[in-house]
């Protein structure tokens, strides 16, 4: 293909703000004997085998746990996550999870004005009213954080990782040509709008209209052995990516919701091998690595 061409959204390419619900997710439940157990009484072994692909089935359940909404909806096609609360006064919250965890909602535990020239009485049950409406709000950011995060991003970033899935964007400009992303930039890109899939690397270049297609090329699964295993570099490829990332986000921070501890960076770098790598291994060379990077930093 040379090299001016520009290439146009073919029929199969998905908007970021669907890729994940396309990719993200598992068409059906691949491990459908867990879904009856609750999610705190998951082995880890048990965890990892629900959480390659989730499926709708199981993410659902998850909200609700961790909501304690009374009903809850993930809609693929609308791209919104619903919660009902009945109890002690019907509550609903919905919305994209990306809108629901950008949203400062937190409501007043301040009776309105209206009620000033109430009883007492009155004042009091609309204060424990808005003080229960914040707290259920809480809960379903909380829970939507968990199942968009850890569940859903995780497993659209293997996808991108394994090559599973392509990635197109429009560089710096959003007159500019779709180019096709390499898989190892995915990791290092800050998105800044899902809804319209803007994202930013660590270098400031702008990344417009992101879409996703499946991949055409084969991915082979982690059970076939074909020829050598391609040797990781560890010392050089991956440390420098590693390194990037915590220039950009700095050392994990609890108040970072998708940088608070090491996992979220182990997470990060099993997407920057592209391929499958150990807890263990992984974890190791996290561990040095961070401990390299804040000597650095530390100017030791």
């Amino acid at each position: 293909m040379p090299k001016n061409r520009r290439l146009e959204p073919a029929a199969d390419w998905v908007p970021l703000r669907k890729a994940v619900f396309t990719f993200g997710v598992a068409a059906d439940d691949t491990a459908a004997d867990l879904f009856d157990k609750p999610l705190d009484t998951l082995t880890n072994a048990e965890i990892a085998a629900i959480s390659d692909k989730p499926s709708i089935r199981r993410l659902t359940r998850m909200l609700k746990e961790e909501s304690g909404a009374t009903g809850v909806n993930i809609d693929t096609d609308a791209l919104i996550f619903s919660f009902l609360f009945v109890d002690n006064g019907a509550t609903s919250f919905g919305g994209p999870p990306w809108a629901i965890l950008s949203e400062d909602r937190a409501v007043s535990r301040d009776p309105p004005v209206a009620a000033e020239t109430e009883t007492n009485v009155f004042v009091r049950i609309d204060g424990e009213q808005a003080a229960r409406e914040s707290n259920r709000y809480r809960a379903v950011r909380k829970a939507t954080g968990l199942v968009w995060r850890q569940f859903m991003l995780r497993a659209f970033d293997r996808a991108v990782s394994t090559r599973a899935v392509a990635l197109y964007a429009r560089t710096q400009s959003v007159s500019a040509g779709f180019e096709q992303l390499p898989a190892d930039v995915w990791p290092l890109l800050e998105v800044a709008d899902w809804q319209n899939g803007v994202a930013v690397a660590p270098d400031g270049t702008t990344y417009w209209s992101i879409h996703a297609q499946p991949s055409t090329v084969k991915v082979r699964s982690s059970g076939e052995r074909r020829g050598r295993k391609q040797k990781i570099d560890w010392d050089g490829f991956v440390k420098s990516r590693v390194f990037e990332l915590l220039d950009h986000h700095g050392w994990p921070d609890p108040s970072d919701p998708e940088w608070r501890t090491q996992a979220d960076v182990e997470a990060a770098m099993s997407a920057i091998c592209g391929e499958q790598v150990s807890e263990s291994t992984v974890r190791l060379y996290t561990a040095r690595f961070m401990a390299e990077w804040k000597r650095t930093k530390a100017g030791n």
